[in-house]
């Protein structure tokens, strides 16, 4: 972990210095004012050591500076100032995390550094378990794509956009074949497998902006802006083309290969269209892909 510490004399803190590095902390030593906040901004640290008699500074500004950095998830900030000054005044008014004042041992300012450095591994590990759980509010447990409620949205604001903007918009619902016989006969847990490896699939043959989400118990839907239907054609085709190379391994070195239906409709006009129309429209081609039998394609546009 790296710690800065800001001061006016580098040689009052060779003691705190060598104690820290041979506790594995990588240290920077900043001394100079006019350059401090230049050098801290280009490689912040975690824990920032900050003797506020330091002439040249503003210590409330740095800190706030500090605490502004866009590139920097969190500093544990721990204030030094001299005999006779109000730690908890200061410490309130500086924003700091923790404020000494002297005087104080090395072996005492390491034990508290010590303390940040397990304050900041806590944040970090809450920031974590919070951007997890975001994700997973948002994303399908078994295919790992978006939910449902996630991929409507962005079709709400897709839809909005295109209109908006005048753009096209294209849209592919994929429906994985016999699925439900797939689990009877295999179990879900192959079921599972089934709709992974297709998830996995889709993404990998479309642009890092277009959205798949899990949209029924054996769909996907495919959300692609700025796509013609000649283009959103030879993206059906492709996943198609994908799919149908997919096979799950079996009992007794069998497999089972993995096809679906697509429908593929696309909005290239002007004309209001809402969600529920293209919707409706998505799954009346989706019926006459899957009239005509498995791994098929059927295609619908607005004009």
């Amino acid at each position: 972990m790296r710690v800065t510490i800001l001061c006016a004399d580098s040689r009052a803190y060779k003691g705190l210095e060598k104690e820290l590095k041979g506790a594995s902390f990588e240290v920077s030593v900043l001394s100079q004012a006019k350059s401090a906040w230049k050098k801290f901004k280009s490689k912040p640290s975690e824990i920032l050591i900050f003797d506020t008699k330091m002439e040249g500074i503003d210590p409330q500004r740095f800190i706030t500076q500090v605490r502004e950095l866009d590139d920097v998830e969190s500093t544990y900030i721990i204030a030094i100032s001299g005999e006779g000054d109000d730690a908890i005044g200061k410490r309130q008014d500086l924003a700091a995390d923790d404020f000494i004042v002297k005087p104080i041992t090395d072996q005492a300012l390491v034990a508290r550094i010590e303390i940040g450095e397990r304050i900041v591994n806590l944040q970090s590990l809450l920031r974590e378990s919070q951007s997890r759980l975001a994700s997973e509010s948002i994303h399908d447990e078994r295919s790992k794509v978006l939910n449902r409620i996630a991929i409507q949205e962005f079709l709400k604001a897709e839809i909005n956009r295109s209109q908006r903007l005048s753009r096209p918009v294209s849209l592919i619902l994929i429906d994985v074949d016999n699925l439900l016989n797939i689990n009877e006969k295999y179990g879900i847990e192959l079921g599972d497998k089934v709709l992974f490896q297709v998830a996995q699939t889709v993404q990998a043959n479309v642009r890092a902006y277009d959205m798949v989400g899990r949209w029924q118990k054996d769909e996907f839907l495919l959300i692609l802006p700025d796509v013609s239907v000649r283009e959103a054609k030879i993206v059906a085709e492709r996943i198609r083309n994908s799919v149908s190379t997919v096979s799950i391994a079996l009992p007794e070195d069998a497999k089972l290969w993995v096809t679906a239906c697509f429908a593929v409709t696309s909005k290239i006009s002007d004309e209001p269209v809402t969600m529920d129309d293209l919707l409706e429209q998505l799954y009346e081609t989706l019926e006459k892909a899957k009239a005509k039998g498995q791994s098929q394609i059927e295609y619908h546009w607005y004009v």
